[in-house]
């Protein structure tokens, strides 16, 4: 906030009319850095008491709104496979992130909650060999800190020699947000 070159005094910010910090006045200007971590609309005001009048006579100086976005989600995912073939993709997301996953397999929308920004999406017993690719991890936000997000999950499951399945990741998926 500028309020004239050779202005003393103090600026004090208000979020939504509670009083955040008191800035003094330096080279006519006083800033206010926010470190606003929760996503939604804001509205601060800032209100100039001069060093002359003994904070008696305030001046509003601005009021504006602020919008903090939420925040895109990171994704990436690992492969869980049971002895009977019972295959689950284990989503991790932000640490604070609520919500589900979900994952159309085979005509069936698998959904897992997030606990602790993992979610652990179970496929069932897959048995036909053939690579799996083109399914899509979707995370619903629950909460009002991260966007909605995909993240395209592939995987390859072929037959061993000793009647036994294998699968694997193909290929690395990386980490998306």
């Amino acid at each position: 906030v500028t309020v004239g070159d050779n202005a003393t005094g103090v600026v004090v910010f208000y979020i939504d009319g509670k009083i955040v910090d008191s800035v003094e006045v330096k080279d006519g200007v006083a800033s206010l850095d926010l470190d606003t971590t929760v996503p939604g609309n804001y509205t601060v005001t800032a209100k100039y008491y001069s060093d002359d009048n003994n904070y008696v006579n305030a001046a509003n100086l601005t009021g504006a709104n602020y919008t903090v976005e939420k925040y895109d989600i990171a994704m990436n995912y690992t492969m869980d496979i049971k002895v009977d073939n019972n295959v689950t993709v284990v989503v991790k997301l932000n640490d604070t992130a609520e919500g589900t996953v979900s994952i159309l397999f085979n005509g069936v929308n698998h959904t897992a909650t997030v606990e602790n920004g993992i979610a652990r999406v179970n496929l069932g017993v897959i048995d036909e060999q053939k690579d799996y690719d083109g399914l899509v991890a979707v995370y619903t936000s629950s909460d009002s800190k991260f966007k909605d997000g995909s993240l395209p999950v592939n995987f390859t499951v072929s037959k061993l020699r000793n009647g036994t399945m294998d699968i694997s990741i193909v290929p690395n998926p990386g980490q998306y947000g």
